[in-house]
């Protein structure tokens, strides 16, 4: 997923994010700058004034005390919970503890 797909009206948190992450604050700043489409600069300025600084209520301590072991699985339990909470799933420690368990089970 790219640049491009910002230009697609109504975007969960999570696809922004993805799109953007990769980018520099300053290639940040000069895509908002030079974006043709509205729904663009409203995606990138989303992202740098709401999803960015979002911080999970959990770590991967926390993981490890209801069974999860540090590896590729608990890496990817983060990315999940960081994605349900851009997307507003997921935004209390306690609803992010709740999803890990259920992610633990599958």
């Amino acid at each position: 997923m790219g640049v491009q797909t910002l230009s697609e009206r109504a975007l969960p948190g999570s696809a922004v994010a993805r799109a953007l992450e990769p980018l520099t604050e300053e290639a940040l700043a000069v895509l908002e700058a030079t974006a043709s489409s509205k729904a663009v600069v409203d995606a990138v300025r989303r992202y740098r004034t709401k999803l960015r600084p979002s911080r999970l209520a959990v770590s991967g301590r926390d993981l490890e005390k209801i069974g999860y072991q540090p590896g590729p699985e608990m890496g990817m339990a983060l990315l999940r919970l960081r994605e349900a909470m851009y997307d507003g799933g997921a935004g209390t420690k306690k609803q992010q503890l709740d999803l890990a368990r259920k992610l633990l089970k599958m």
